[in-house]
């Protein structure tokens, strides 16, 4: 299943994209800090692995 969270470099969208993943779910993170979903990408790859 597939997952859109828009705001997923904030607080609740982090730990909602989180959450999803450890679900199994495929997510799509929109936000308007591109840096900082970078940062949570690399964030989230290392705790899947």
């Amino acid at each position: 299943m597939i997952a859109l969270v828009t705001g997923c470099a904030g607080f609740i969208g982090s730990h909602l994209t989180k959450r999803l993943l450890g679900d199994g779910f495929d997510v799509i993170g929109i936000d308007r800090r591109l840096s900082v979903c970078h940062e949570l990408l690399s964030i989230f790859t290392k705790t899947l692995v």
